[in-house]
């Protein structure tokens, strides 16, 4: 099934919603229907440490992005996307201790 056709199927299936009263299957019709639009393609890699996850990500874009060492050298999750030159950001996420958020 081509692209525009799995779109077309989700709008066809969010006008069942509708006539059907299901709001809640919408929800989740419109969420599909922005990850079908989306030109970002998603890959996870995973796996216990040292397995080489690193040096595969290199490969599949063909540039050394994430190091590889013969020590834990990526210990965080880490987005790769294109950009017309190469540049680092660091995002960090500030976690509520549970005294704190109770």
């Amino acid at each position: 099934m081509a692209l525009p056709d799995a779109v077309a199927l989700v709008d066809l299936a969010l006008k069942a919603t509708t006539a059907y009263k299901r709001p809640d299957l919408a929800r989740r019709l419109q969420q599909t229907r922005q990850r079908l639009s989306d030109p970002n393609v998603r890959v996870l890699i995973v796996g216990e440490f040292k397995q080489g996850k690193s040096q595969l990500l290199n490969a599949l874009v063909n540039a050394p992005v994430c190091p590889v060492d013969d020590d834990i050298a990526t210990a965080v999750p880490t987005v790769v996307r294109y950009a017309e030159a190469a540049a680092v950001r660091l995002a960090s996420v500030t976690r509520r201790s549970p005294a704190a958020s109770a």
